[in-house]
């Protein structure tokens, strides 16, 4: 778990694209560990995976954001996740 909040922190620091290479250097995770944890964040919506870029989704980084500052989150803002 510490490694994919790693992961989603790294992205949401600048927003811009990654590659799966960048990442994984960056934070010492080995390249198929890193590939596994992006795909799992794309397919629940966390990160967009465009091969060979990964890029935050703009609502995590949003949430990242906001959580990591203890700022609250806009009012009027879109929920980070969808209702069951």
């Amino acid at each position: 778990m510490e490694k994919i909040d790693e992961l989603i922190e790294f992205l949401a620091t600048d927003g811009d694209p990654h590659s799966l290479d960048e990442i994984s250097r960056s934070l010492s995770i080995p390249h198929d560990s890193c590939k596994k944890i992006i795909r799992f964040l794309a397919k629940y919506g966390f990160v967009q995976l465009n091969e060979p870029e990964v890029k935050i989704d703009p609502r995590t980084r949003r949430f990242v954001t906001a959580t990591s500052r203890k700022i609250p989150m806009q009012a009027g803002s879109p929920p980070i996740t969808t209702p069951v």
